[in-house]
């Protein structure tokens, strides 16, 4: 059972790989729409839902009310193609961030690009990244990335990267032309401290605070980071390791978190959040090793 205010979201088979496509029922409409790995979430003023449909290779849409799904971007090939949003490709798109002038920006993780939808949600194009999988700073149209897959906007505009397998947290200017490192030195590890000198392992979603500090879900870690407001220290939360590895992460108006993917096919809504893991702590004990496999590509 699932409490009041949760959206089940069931997944079929999901497989990933180079040129593959979902396996499973991709319909659009009401009751038995499914989804296949959903990602990132977004919620637009009026509260419809936009979901990144990784495995599907699609953006969808879902109503306010959630009992309407429909698909508003991606032909569900795997592939890069920009234009309108019906026959654009994506591979793999995993985070989203809603910019203040109504437009979307995706991360297209497995053409390690940014992209990004019209606000009239009609139009695809891309913002950031050459498609080569590397790490590069400077101008947004040649920087380079290694699977990006969550996105933030910070106050002012400034729209913060997770490059997964970079194991780098990169910002994106305010007017989208420039690509910069804030944490993260390349490294897979576990470190907390200074951002330059910081480790993670496989960055995945990323979620801003009202207080300007910005979570991390560190995803092979298994932990939630915190970045300062100031983006020059990193630190861990505390009490997160029954969180376990999730894919989706939003912060509600009202302060809780939305939760979605995990070890459980749906998304959910995490209570109580603010008085269970906004404490922070400096960690240097790294976590317990696993045997985890990169995602195919």
């Amino acid at each position: 059972d699932m409490p009041s205010g949760v959206v089940r979201v069931e997944l079929s088979e999901v497989r990933h790989g180079r040129g593959k496509r979902a396996v499973g029922n991709r319909e659009d409409g009401a009751g038995k729409c499914r989804f296949c790995s959903p990602q990132g979430v977004g919620i637009f003023p009026g509260g419809r839902v936009l979901v990144t449909d990784c495995s599907n290779h699609r953006i969808r849409m879902l109503s306010a009310d959630l009992q309407q799904a429909s698909t508003v971007a991606g032909d569900g090939e795997y592939g890069h193609r920009d234009g309108t949003a019906a026959q654009a490709q994506f591979r793999f798109p995993s985070g989203l961030a809603l910019l203040p002038g109504g437009c979307v920006l995706v991360a297209d993780c497995n053409n390690h690009r940014i992209r990004m939808l019209s606000a009239d949600l009609q139009q695809v194009s891309t913002v950031a990244g050459d498609g080569e999988e590397r790490h590069r700073d400077g101008a947004a149209a040649q920087a380079q990335f290694n699977c990006p897959a969550g996105l933030a906007v910070l106050p002012g505009g400034r729209v913060l990267v997770s490059d997964a397998f970079n194991h780098r947290i990169r910002v994106l200017s305010a007017d989208l032309q420039q690509v910069s490192t804030v944490a993260g030195d390349g490294t897979e590890g576990h470190r907390d401290g200074a951002a330059a000198q910081a480790q993670f392992n496989a960055p995945s979603r990323l979620a801003v605070l009202p207080d300007g500090r910005v979570l991390v879900s560190d995803s092979r870690n298994t932990r939630l980071r915190v970045l300062s407001a100031d983006l020059q220290q990193v630190s861990t939360l505390t009490s997160v390791d029954a969180l376990q590895r999730f894919d989706g992460l939003e912060l509600l108006p009202d302060g809780r978190l939305l939760v979605g993917g995990g070890r459980q096919p749906h998304i959910r809504v995490l209570e109580g959040f603010p008085a269970t893991v906004l404490s922070t702590k400096p960690s240097h004990k790294p976590p317990k090793k696993k045997n985890q496999k990169k995602k195919k590509k």
